[in-house]
């Protein structure tokens, strides 16, 4: 019975990373802005672009239509060890919130009493 409730706590807190995205799959606006950050700050740029990937796969679970494979692909997402907050939007906030509460309730949904 403990399991889930760790992994669900691990999954909150972001204890392991998530898959990282490559500069070339930025939208124009994201691919400027790390360009910038990678003349200037390329640490900040790494952690920007963890970031970002972070905030896209989570874009992309909400908008999978097969609720199953929602579930797992929420399940699944991982947060990056290098996430900055100071590079989330608030939108970003409500997208990550929402694939967290859907791996949360498919973990209870799921739990074997």
């Amino acid at each position: 019975m403990r399991r889930p409730i760790l992994v669900l706590v691990l999954l909150a807190a972001g204890a392991v990373r998530a898959s990282a995205i490559t500069p070339d799959k930025l939208p124009p606006n994201e691919l400027k802005r790390y360009n910038a950050l990678k003349a200037s700050k390329p640490a900040d740029a790494d952690a920007y672009l963890a970031t970002r990937g972070y905030v896209h796969q989570a874009e992309e679970i909400l908008m999978m239509t097969d609720q199953k494979a929602k579930e797992q692909a929420a399940l699944n997402l991982r947060r990056p060890k290098n996430l900055d907050e100071k590079f989330l939007l608030a939108e970003d906030v409500d997208h990550i919130s929402a694939v967290l509460d859907l791996g949360m309730n498919a973990l209870v949904n799921n739990m074997v009493v």
